[in-house]
């Protein structure tokens, strides 16, 4: 959180630094893999049609899930 500004009505910036870590990055690999898994099986297999982004056939190594 910074403050940016001196007007007491404005918002402060928030900068959360999103998978700037390697441990948060390889966290959310593993949790998008889990989520796959879980599509693939019975009831969510029986509706879900196809993986929107980044789609099966496209990304599937955990590294290229990264770069994604």
């Amino acid at each position: 959180m910074h403050i940016n500004t001196s007007d007491v009505l404005a918002h402060p910036l928030c900068n959360a630094n999103f998978l700037s870590n390697d441990y948060d990055l390889r966290a959310q690999i593993v949790f998008a893999k889990y989520i796959r898994r879980i599509a693939q099986k019975s009831p969510f297999a029986d509706v879900w049609d196809a993986e929107y982004e980044p789609g099966l056939d496209v990304v599937r190594a955990d590294e290229e899930l990264g770069d994604y």
